[in-house]
């Protein structure tokens, strides 16, 4: 004992630090804190996240444009595109004349008359759709290196004029 206060032993001390596992998982202040569990409470919160979720996504759709084309135009417009991409005519010089890819909700509308869905439309449609935008694609990866191959011939001149 000094000055009138007992000093701890190294074992009394050592035991009172060790408490049980459980106890220590169970303190908030632990960094290991697993609290409780309220099954019903995730799944009410899980819940509301998915009915939020859903109505952020399925926000009002914008106004309709104005197209400017009549639904006879839509109908001409599908069925040129269609009977291009069955044939294998669309190239990267007429992709970009070819307005499918600008009309496709128009089109849908125009299908949304009957009650059904035309998946076999839906599908040729999405399919020519597919091969004016990679045509689209082609042309610009080829003008991007038509770009190239003109800027290094420059750069040559450059340098031995």
């Amino acid at each position: 004992m000094t000055g009138g206060t007992p000093i701890p032993s190294p074992s009394t001390t050592l035991r009172n630090r060790r408490t049980p596992m459980g106890n220590r998982l169970q303190s908030p202040t632990s960094p290991f804190f697993l609290g409780s569990n309220d099954d019903q409470l995730e799944c009410a919160q899980s819940s509301a996240a998915r009915v939020a979720s859903t109505r952020r996504n399925v926000a009002d759709p914008p106004p309709p444009a104005d197209s400017g084309l009549s639904s006879d135009q839509i109908v001409e417009l599908f069925r040129n595109c269609i009977k291009l991409a069955s044939e294998n005519k669309i190239t990267q010089k007429n992709s970009w004349q070819l307005k499918l890819i600008d009309y496709l909700s128009e089109i849908i509308k125009v299908d949304a008359e009957n009650a059904e869905p035309n998946f076999q439309k839906a599908s040729c449609t999405l399919e020519a759709g597919v091969k004016i935008y990679s045509a689209r694609v082609d042309a610009v990866h080829s003008e991007a290196y038509k770009c190239l191959t003109r800027m290094k011939q420059a750069s040559a001149e450059y340098e031995q004029g």
